[in-house]
């Protein structure tokens, strides 16, 4: 099922249908589309929840990075240079 979206075109997916079935004895009795935008599910929330998290973790990282590096060239103009690299 898909839905029938202006920016989401569905031949690739209806052409790999038919050739699946030919190699696999598969048969699509039916495509199903919906209308536009139609069809926002939990899976949809889910990967959205997902995906902020993972932005959230990167951007954690990316901060932490930015500190150690602040603190290395901190220590290193303030002459204890004890050998210790950051890099990103």
């Amino acid at each position: 099922m898909f839905d029938r979206a202006g920016y989401y075109m569905a031949t690739g997916l209806l052409i790999f249908m038919s050739k699946i079935g030919g190699w696999c004895g598969l048969h699509a009795e039916s495509v199903n589309t919906s209308n536009a935008q139609d069809g926002k599910t939990e899976v949809d929330g889910h990967f959205g929840v997902l995906k902020m998290c993972i932005a959230r973790q990167a951007a954690s990282v990316a901060l932490q990075r930015r500190k150690a590096r602040e603190a290395a060239g901190a220590e290193a103009e303030a002459g204890g240079g004890g050998g210790s690299s950051v890099s990103s």
